[in-house]
């Protein structure tokens, strides 16, 4: 065994701690991403649909990007399927935490690694593993709520 330098042992260890701490960080962030949690939990969030700034939510196809009040740094997207149902989930992908795009002719795209989702947020073609995370969205006449998680 070749004896090292107390500098060459020094140098060595802090490429190592540098090293470990790039890897912990990148893993911890593609296991939050993924992870299918929400960072923290919301209020019920009540959307009039005769509000000019939700009226893309008053027929089916129409969709939005919200600020989340739990999480600024995770918007939530809101999609109108029908007369009488909406889903909302993450703008974050569930592969690596990018914004994904609001649908458009029935898909959402991840613009980092190509991920696609249907306009519930269910995966249709990877990288991507796991759905978006899903919150709950009622629709009563002009009224979208958004509420807590969804049952994962």
């Amino acid at each position: 065994m070749e004896k090292q330098s107390r500098r060459e042992f020094l140098v060595t260890v802090g490429k190592t701690a540098v090293v470990t701490t790039l890897v912990t960080q990148v893993a911890g962030f593609e296991a939050n991403a993924s992870s299918g949690k929400a960072p923290l939990p919301i209020s019920p969030i009540t959307l009039d649909l005769t509000k000019t700034e939700y009226a893309p939510l008053a027929q089916a196809g129409g969709a939005i990007k919200i600020p989340n009040p739990g999480d600024k740094s995770r918007p939530i997207i809101i999609s109108r399927l029908s007369e009488s149902s909406a889903a909302a989930y993450s703008s974050r992908c569930s592969h690596m935490g990018c914004e994904v795009n609001l649908p458009s002719n029935g898909e959402i795209k991840c613009p980092c690694h190509g991920s696609l989702f249907d306009v519930t947020g269910k995966v249709k073609k990877g990288p991507a593993k796991k759905d978006l995370f899903q919150y709950s969205a009622t629709v009563e006449g002009t009224t979208i709520t958004v509420k807590e998680i969804a049952a994962q």
